[in-house]
């Protein structure tokens, strides 16, 4: 009796295996797009990500997506750079990087996965970010395209620093104010 009974489970788990295949991808700077986008009374302004990592698991049935099991992806805080070393520092101050060298963002759940086309879908994303110390849950929509071999997902969040309890970075004793909500650009790249 026990001798079937684990028999059936390891069928069970080679037919799973079959069906679902799961592949977990690292994820360097080179397939990580990040970049931040703000205001302030003087002019727009952009960061950009120069060092990010992160990984996601995902589990694919025959050649289509089959579901994202896990997502993480890292920013050290001092890794946005604006190309202005004065706005740079003004940035890291808010973020408080000294005490919190990372930006975090860690997948909880996938909300919603939609197939909109043969190669398209609409996920919405649960997870938490964390940023200066302070983590919120929050809700991302991303977009995912597929070849044979390539994924690509790609999306974009608006947030509030104070959300974050950052006081939006100013200069010039305070004539130069950045203004409190950003948007958050990326895309991510991987190869099957």
């Amino acid at each position: 009796m026990r001798v079937r009974i684990a028999f059936k489970v390891i069928v069970v788990m080679l037919i799973t295996m079959v069906e679902m295949k799961a592949q977990t991808f690292d994820l360097q700077k080179e397939d990580i797009s990040l970049t931040v986008d703000g205001t302030s009374n003087i002019h727009d302004w952009q960061l950009q990500a120069v060092n990010i990592s992160g990984v996601i698991d995902v589990e694919f049935s025959d050649e289509n997506f089959g579901k994202i099991t896990r997502l993480e992806v890292t920013v050290p805080s001092e890794g946005l750079k604006s190309g202005k070393k004065s706005m740079d520092k003004n940035i890291y101050k808010a973020l408080h990087t000294t005490q919190y060298p990372e930006i975090c963002f860690r997948l909880k759940s996938v909300k919603k996965f939609e197939k909109v086309s043969a190669n398209n879908y609409h996920i919405l994303l649960e997870g938490f970010l964390k940023i200066a110390g302070t983590e919120r849950l929050i809700q991302v929509p991303v977009n995912l395209t597929q070849d044979k071999n390539n994924h690509n997902i790609s999306g974009e969040l608006a947030l509030n620093m104070t959300d974050y309890k950052i006081e939006p970075p100013s200069a010039l004793f305070g004539t130069i104010k950045t203004g409190d909500r950003v948007v958050v650009k990326f895309e991510l790249s991987s190869k099957k």
